[in-house]
């Protein structure tokens, strides 16, 4: 089937407002351009929106700042890990073993909160969204 040559133009002036408004919906929209949107819009074919689920959103939002806070202490925890290899006397282990508690505390704090969130997310009921 040959493509359909478009050879008729119409030219619409908008102010500010009116251009705001329509770069608002076209956004919406999962039309790719807006000659499309306008076309669909004007001949009165069916237009599909996009739509956010703002809980979900927030949802992707904390589980990546968990894995955030979830790298640094996996970090801080291979740093002590590797400090123990190098460390020779019975004092430093001693003062390492200190500092490692505080990381080891560190770290069950962030997976403590990961679970929390976990189950949270897990209990919420999506489908009557």
């Amino acid at each position: 089937m040959k493509p359909r040559i478009k050879r008729r133009e119409i030219r619409v002036e908008l102010d500010d407002a009116e251009w705001e408004a329509l770069h608002n919906q076209l956004q919406k929209s999962t039309s790719r351009s807006r000659s499309e949107y306008l076309r669909r819009k004007i001949f009165g074919k069916t237009l599909t929106l996009k739509y956010r689920n703002a809980s979900l959103d927030e949802c992707t939002e904390q589980l990546t700042e968990l894995k955030e806070h979830l790298k640094t202490a996996a970090y801080d925890f291979d740093s002590a890990m590797q400090k123990l290899r190098n460390l020779s006397s019975v004092k430093d282990i001693e003062h390492w073993l200190i500092s490692y508690d505080l990381d080891r505390r560190n770290l069950l704090r962030h997976v403590e909160n990961i679970s929390n969130y976990l189950q949270k997310f897990s209990a919420y009921d999506w489908h009557n969204q």
